[in-house]
């Protein structure tokens, strides 16, 4: 609960930005392949991609934390006293560091994670668009049944994205819960990410990067498809007023 309440603002305002970057390298891009070169070049998803490494790798800075308090409170959840007795207890056994275990597996995570969760999810939009929709304008203009398979297709495609996005990841969130939840382990622990992936595929084998997906594709299917749709309608009602 502390995690999604302190973190999902910041989460929402990095989405929105991560969003409104793209936007404006498209059209600077676009007004530089106009006047200098005449074709297409890579300057538009060069910028576009250095950017958003340096927001998830800034973000990352405020989230991991976050993420390990979360973890530790569902996981640890019987031996967890709370954050005010954990919170102490981790500064003085780890030091401020200690807040940020696991956090190239989370960057692995949500990096590529977050660019598959948008981009296909605007790729299924135009595909739908291009494929369907555009029919149903020719012959009925955009109707009520228009409107409704739209907002059919708007759902399916946000669930659709967060289930693209996390068969991707998944795996790194599972390193990542494993370092995170063994922070003040009494026993001597991995923390490494790339050796506790080769301890995991060795001892347990692939299918345990898997461990708990199918619970979670359930959680994610409607919960990314109410999330993106709706802020799709939030965009388009905004823009409405400007």
């Amino acid at each position: 609960m502390l995690g999604i309440v302190l973190g999902h603002p910041l989460d929402t305002v990095k989405v929105k930005f991560f969003h409104l970057l793209i936007m404006k390298n498209r059209q600077e891009c676009k007004w530089r392949r106009r006047q200098k070169y005449g074709i297409d070049n890579w300057c538009h998803w060069w910028n576009v991609i250095s950017k958003y490494f340096k927001l998830q790798s800034l973000g990352l800075f405020i989230y991991v934390p976050m993420e390990v308090l979360k973890c530790n409170a569902q996981v640890n959840a019987q031996n967890f006293k709370g954050y005010r007795e954990f919170i102490p207890d981790l500064l003085k056994k780890q030091g401020p560091f200690g807040f940020y275990k696991g956090y190239w597996a989370t960057f692995w995570r949500d990096v590529p994670g977050w660019a598959i969760y948008f981009y296909s999810y605007e790729a299924q939009k135009q595909f739908f668009q291009k494929n369907y929709l555009e029919k149903i304008i020719q012959k009925e203009g955009k109707s009520a049944s228009y409107r409704r398979d739209e907002f059919l297709i708007r759902l399916f495609c946000g669930g659709m994205a967060g289930v693209f996005s996390w068969l991707l990841c998944f795996p790194f969130d599972v390193v990542k819960t494993q370092i995170q939840v063994n922070i003040l382990s009494e026993q001597p622990v991995e923390m490494r990410m790339s050796r506790i992936i080769k301890q995991i595929y060795t001892e347990k084998g692939i299918r345990h990067f898997y461990i708990g997906m199918g619970a979670n594709l359930i959680r994610t299917f409607p919960v990314d498809a109410v999330i993106l749709a709706s802020f799709d309608y939030l965009n388009e009602w905004l823009d409405g007023y400007q």
